[in-house]
């Protein structure tokens, strides 16, 4: 049985200005009968980062937020565990954890984004008093990464209660070949002091409820010892998983120890077969896709990196819509709530377990490439953790049907950042632009490239200790000297980021592998390099969201590079890909004032501009040709191939302007003054979203309008307020934020099946007042 520990606790945050004495006064934090009374209650996940305000005394690199050392503990009772076994898993902590249960101290866990757990039933108290688990979660190194990474305990907790013969964590591992034969491989242990009769039972069954497998496997299990049961057998009518179609079965694994059950696994189970063709490309049940892959950070604007499953539903659903089928996991295992839905909702996979090795990579703290850097990081904990953090990189991931390659690092061999070789005097790497010339030199002293070539084979044989299923990648930033290192030996699929030109040639050094563009600019080039060559599995696009950190400078503090804002709504470099990436024929109207600053200006649906003014119109669309419109008259037409959106400079003139195309268009209009809010309601099962935009009074967006809007809650709790805009630091614990392009979304939450009373207020316009079934 799991309880899942998402309620019942308290946090605070240790104040960086105590000294040795006030520390030692305020007590035993982890002790069980510690007064916790005045700390904050929250629920598990949670971030503390976005619970404090933007500073631009932190770190630009990780959003401008705070970092520090936080406590939790959490109060529960354990009425359903006498005489169990009770082990408290953690999905993700960042990071450096330190867990205790009733004052007795556990262990702890460095990495932030890989999974753990503890035996902590020796502590557990069943006379019918609490339990106390406290946390103490370390993250005073805010330079430590180059993107947000959150803080404090960002993935769910559970307690797993079972008797003595139960699965481990890496029990269960579920796989299929050719579509028609099942491997379901099961490890057992035996925690207890006897001897037990185990009996391991495995069932497949099908969404209507079917049983289309089950087998039984006996064995004695001897006190202190695993057992390993291996399942096989041949399927008949196999429903296979694919992105139209990605069916599920559910899969359960049940133990019996002395005719008594011990223990229960349930997971859903996709059945696919995979092929990676070195001169086709990849197949997925032998058809061959495209990778229209995506990269994708971790957090979702004021949730951090704790962020809930129907929030990153409402983000992939737009995507898909965009025609994207992957996801990059940047650069980091995520949480696997959003593995979850890429299974649900039939996208590919590419899993990511390191950006740096052993060696630092350049931190930005004040701006990017702004020196001097910082060198904190996993590093220091790389030699130590490398093994446990591959294994459990796999094996928390390895029954998702969604993952279909596993990066074991993202451009370690960025140029001078660390590793540099003589073969080059210089090096410029695909993020230089503001980089000092002097730091793209060859320098000695930094270690040489020629190292990656053994860690790569080291951690690629780690990932297949645990997995032989998926093949080994790894996104290589210089290729033109890192190919030649070895590396390349280590991998079965080959990644380049920005490096489309060495396709071919490399395609003929390396024949037996297959290439992907594991990190690609949005260009319209860089898709053709893709459809261009059969042998090019596919791209991931930097980015599909804009992210957290990684930030150019105060009071910027996230990078632009989505196709959705931070608020999650469509960007115009969203409606691009969709015409390079989708079918379905339609067309989307974007407008900026024509100036010469062409690359630097915001392009929003508006026909709002003063008269007699140059306007450039695009019009992206997935159709050949498209004819242009300003109150019922042609301004000509123009072909949308080439670059993949049409093109016009008009003059204003105030009314409509219409595209036409042959089997789609659309219309944009003079908007009046902005009067009233509209809410559109996005329900979830946890979380309420709630987008809200400006109006005129015909019902149309004002999307150059920033009012500030205040929203008010009866009957739940308003967790923040997203618009998109990377350079509003209101701090996200506020009840008001100004909209951007006149749009905004609140997340609301409470308790299941009651009903919330949200308003949205604003000077000079209509209220909106709904009502939210939670």
């Amino acid at each position: 049985m799991n309880k899942l520990l998402k309620e019942g606790w308290l946090f605070n945050l240790q104040s960086p200005s105590q000294n040795l004495h006030s520390l030692i006064k305020a007590g035993d934090l982890w002790a069980r009968d510690y007064d916790d009374s005045s700390w904050k209650k929250v629920s598990v996940p949670f971030d503390w980062a976005t619970s404090y305000p933007f500073s631009k005394e932190n770190s630009s690199g990780t959003g401008y937020l705070p970092g520090g050392t936080g406590w939790y503990r959490c109060h529960f009772n354990s009425d359903d565990m006498k005489g169990k076994r009770v082990r408290v898993c953690f999905d993700g902590v960042y990071k450096h954890a330190r867990v205790w249960c009733n004052g007795y101290f556990f262990g702890n866990h460095q990495n932030g984004f890989t999974s753990f757990e503890f035996d902590i039933t020796e502590s557990i108290k069943t006379d019918g008093t609490e339990n106390v688990l406290a946390v103490r979660v370390s993250h005073e190194d805010i330079a430590d990464c180059r993107w947000y990474t959150g803080s404090g305990i960002m993935r769910p907790v559970t307690l797993k209660i079972t008797d003595d013969c139960h699965l481990t964590d890496d029990g269960v591992f579920f796989y299929s070949k050719d579509n028609k034969q099942i491997y379901v491989d099961t490890t057992v242990a035996n925690d207890g002091y006897k001897n037990s009769a185990i009996e391991v039972t495995v069932t497949l069954t099908d969404k209507d409820g079917k049983t289309v497998y089950t087998r039984t496997q006996k064995g004695d299990l001897a006190a202190q010892e695993k057992a390993v049961y291996n399942f096989t057998s041949e399927i008949k009518d196999v429903h296979v998983w694919c992105p139209e179609d990605p069916y599920l079965y559910d899969l359960t694994v049940q133990v019996l120890a002395d005719g008594k059950e011990s223990d229960v696994y349930t997971t859903k189970a996709g059945i696919r077969d995979l092929r990676f063709d070195a001169d086709k490309g990849f197949f997925c049940n032998g058809k061959s896709y495209k990778f229209k892959g995506l990269c994708v950070h971790e957090d979702a604007g004021c949730w951090g990196n704790a962020v809930p499953k129907d929030v990153w539903a409402r983000r992939l659903k737009k995507l898909q819509d965009a025609g994207c089928n992957a996801i990059r996991m940047s650069h980091n295992p995520h949480s696997d709530e959003l593995y979850q839905l890429c299974d649900e909702m039939g996208f590919f996979v590419m899993d990511e377990i390191y950006d740096e090795w052993q060696e630092p990579k350049n931190k930005w703290w004040q701006g990017h490439n702004v020196y001097p850097p910082s060198h904190q990081g996993i590093t220091d904990d790389f030699i130590s953790c490398y093994k446990e953090d591959c294994r459990s990189f796999v094996v928390r991931r390895r029954n998702h049907p969604c993952v279909v390659m596993y990066s074991i690092g993202n451009e370690i061999d960025y140029p001078n950042d660390p590793y540099c070789s003589p073969k080059f005097k210089e090096m410029t790497g695909n993020n230089d632009a503001s980089k000092p010339a002097a730091e793209r030199q060859y320098n000695p002293n930094h270690p040489d490239i020629g190292q990656i070539a053994g860690i790569a084979k080291m951690l690629s044989a780690q990932v297949k200790l645990w997995d032989t299923t998926r093949p080994v990648t790894m996104a290589l930033a210089f290729p033109e000297l890192s190919s030649d290192t070895g590396v390349t030996d280590a991998l079965d699929v080959i990644g380049y980021n920005y490096k489309e030109q060495f396709y071919a040639e490399d395609h003929k050094r390396f024949s037996d592998k297959m290439f992907v563009g594991s990190e690609n600019s949005h260009s319209i080039e860089a898709w053709h390099a893709v459809t261009d060559n059969e042998y090019i599995a596919g791209q991931f696009l930097w980015t599909g969201i804009d992210y957290l950190g990684e930030a150019h400078g105060w009071p910027i503090h996230g990078s632009y590079a989505g196709l959705l804002t931070l608020a999650g709504f469509e960007k115009p470099m969203y409606w691009f890909r969709k015409a390079l990436w989708t079918e379905e024929k339609f067309c989307k109207i974007f407008t900026a004032v024509s100036e010469k600053d062409y690359w630097n200006r915001p392009w929003l649906a508006n026909w709002n501009y003063a008269a007699g003014s140059k306007v450039d119109v695009r019009v992206y669309t997935n159709e050949k040709e498209v004819e242009l419109f300003i109150n019922g008259k042609s301004c000509g037409k123009a072909d949308a191939v080439k670059k993949g959106y049409a093109e016009f400079t008009v003059d204003y003139e105030e009314g409509e302007i219409t595209a036409k195309a042959a089997e789609s268009g659309d219309v944009v209009v003079t908007t009046g003054a902005a009067v009233a809010l509209k809410v559109n309601i996005v329900p979830g099962d946890e979380v309420q979203q709630l987008e809200v935009s400006v109006v005129d009074d015909l019902g149309n967006v004002v999307s150059n309008d920033s009012s500030l809007i205040k929203v008010e809650v009866e009957g739940a709790e308003l967790f923040g307020l997203e618009n998109g805009d990377l350079a509003d630091v209101t701090e996200y614990s506020a009840s008001y934020r100004h909209v951007y392009n006149g749009c905004l979304i609140a997340y609301v939450r409470g308790l299941k099946d009651s009903v919330a009373h949200v308003s949205f207020k604003c000077a000079g316009k209509a209220p909106a007042i709904v009502d939210v079934k939670l």
